[in-house]
């Protein structure tokens, strides 16, 4: 490992010992240096530690004494944009836009003053100052020589976006997609677009765009989001068996996702509604096997249903019955209606009548709350009580009447 910690040291010396040599304002450019590779030791993606920060406090203040002692040395310009950047590492965006401006003003014709443009721009974004990062981006955009088109378009679009200006952020994202294809950020683009699409509720619009991630970028860090969109959007439009083939290509690649559970969920929604309930019951079932699964208790409602179409009551009484005991309530109308619908199907009427009474009486806005009151007919007429069949069925009447 480079002892940086004794190349200062002996960089010191020459800025100490020989001021007016040539070799000084290199020697604390090299300091300068030292603590920015300093600050990056154990750098990662979080914030920066305490001593990372004083690290790049240190390069400041000696990229500061170098602009000011040696101005018209070749290292001033690119000290001076250095202090920008460093303090952008900082998060310190009103001093490093400071910073960058007096770069532009005093060294427009360095090879760096477009990067610095870009990046005072996205100062200004991250200051949430829109209307000015949007018109510093167009600078950008419109030097035909910028080697940051793209990515001040992307800001741009971004910033648009916080303008609530949807219209004109959809226009630049598309230009990036259709000008510039072969570039990294037209990925991020097409994902952005669909993401806003997808809140703008134009379905078709952000279906198109995510299938364009999905079915082309499998290595972007989109695809996996893409994927699972699109299998939502197949749901939606009640195409079951390709939305299953989208979750399920979904579970395969990202078996650790966060999304994983509802992915899985998805599948064995798609084949219940596809009436193939063996697929449905071994998807709800592997749901059921990932503990602390938000999902146990409605793949347990669904599980419940599948074996009370198959008749096969005692399981479906034992997983109505899990529920009330797991949910706090929270599908409790549904496992009651269950347990109504098992125990009439047994011609079990009194517990029938209890259960679908119970979501009547304590569930009075659940929508199940029709169909339990029309049971509750049924449950009396079939148990020759017909006065109070009769009730039931004029409430129905009078409260369900499209029922």
């Amino acid at each position: 490992m480079k002892d940086y910690e004794k190349a200062i040291g002996a960089y010191q010396k020459v800025i100490d010992n020989y001021p007016e040599n040539p070799l000084a304002a290199k020697s604390m450019f090299a300091v300068c240096g030292s603590y920015v590779l300093l600050s990056e030791q154990g750098a990662s993606d979080q914030k920066l530690d305490k001593t990372q920060k004083i690290n790049i406090k240190k390069a400041i203040l000696y990229f500061k004494k170098l602009v000011d002692k040696y101005p018209e040395h070749q290292l001033a310009a690119e000290s001076q944009y250095l202090i920008g950047q460093s303090y952008f590492r900082l998060e310190s965006y009103e001093a490093a836009n400071k910073e960058l401006k007096n770069f532009i003003e005093k060294y427009s014709q360095n090879e760096l003053a477009d990067e610095a443009t870009y990046k005072l721009g996205v100062g200004y974004n991250q200051l949430k100052q829109w209307d000015k990062a949007v018109a510093t981006f167009d600078q950008v955009i419109n030097n035909k020589e910028s080697k940051w088109i793209v990515e001040a378009l992307y800001q741009k679009a971004g910033c648009l976006y916080n303008l609530k200006q949807p219209q004109d952020a959809i226009l630049v994202y598309k230009q990036i997609m259709e000008k510039y294809p072969q570039h990294a950020l037209a990925v991020a683009a097409t994902y952005d677009l669909a993401w806003l699409y997808d809140e703008l509720k134009d379905d078709k619009a952000a279906f198109e765009n995510f299938s364009i991630i999905a079915d082309k970028y499998m290595d972007s860090q989109y695809w996996a989001d893409s994927v699972y969109k699109v299998g939502e959007y197949y749901y939606k439009k009640k195409d079951y068996e390709n939305a299953i083939a989208k979750f399920s290509q979904f579970t395969k690649q990202q078996p650790d996702s966060d999304l994983f559970d509802d992915a899985q969920f998805q599948i064995g929604q798609g084949y219940y509604e596809l009436k193939k309930y063996p697929e449905a019951e071994a998807a709800f079932s592997q749901v059921l096997s990932r503990s602390g699964s938000k999902l146990i208790n409605p793949s347990l409602l669904k599980l419940g249903n599948i074996y009370l179409f198959a008749d096969r009551y005692a399981e479906a009484t034992d997983v109505f019955n899990k529920i009330l005991s797991d949910s706090g309530g929270e599908l409790g109308a549904d496992a009651h209606f269950g347990l109504g619908e098992v125990n009439l199907k047994q011609q079990k009427f009194d517990e029938a009548i209890k259960e679908f009474s119970i979501v009547v009486d304590k569930y009075e806005k659940h929508y199940l709350v029709p169909k339990a009151q029309y049971n509750l007919g049924e449950a009396y007429y079939q148990s020759k009580n017909y006065k109070k069949a009769r009730v039931a069925y004029t409430k129905v009447a009078i409260f369900y009447p499209t029922l």
